[in-house]
């Protein structure tokens, strides 16, 4: 009474077999982030310098602190917040 069980084949695959999950590389995020983080800390560490020490006259209009009306007499302590910000945004981009 007992009849063998039948072997049922497997439902087909439309266009091949499924490749395997691999792991995507974000690489030019990360050099973007790099990129950002590098001009960043070097326009913090410019506007830092030439609000303490008033050097680089003819880069007054260069730097992106100077560009900002409402920063005008906090050019050190925006210097410093650019800097920090430049300085995480480049921690991130090299980040394994």
């Amino acid at each position: 009474m007992l009849s063998e069980p039948t072997k049922v084949d497997p439902p087909p695959t439309f266009g091949g077999s499924r490749p395997r999950c691999r792991r995507t590389t974000i690489g030019g995020v990360r050099k973007l982030l790099k990129l950002l983080g590098a001009l960043l800390l070097l326009q913090g560490g410019v506007t830092v310098v030439n609000a303490v020490l008033g050097w680089w006259r003819w880069a007054h209009d260069l730097l992106l602190v100077n560009r900002v009306g409402f920063l005008e007499g906090y050019e050190a302590v925006a210097g410093l917040v650019l800097g920090a910000i430049g300085l995480a945004l480049y921690s991130a981009g090299s980040r394994d």
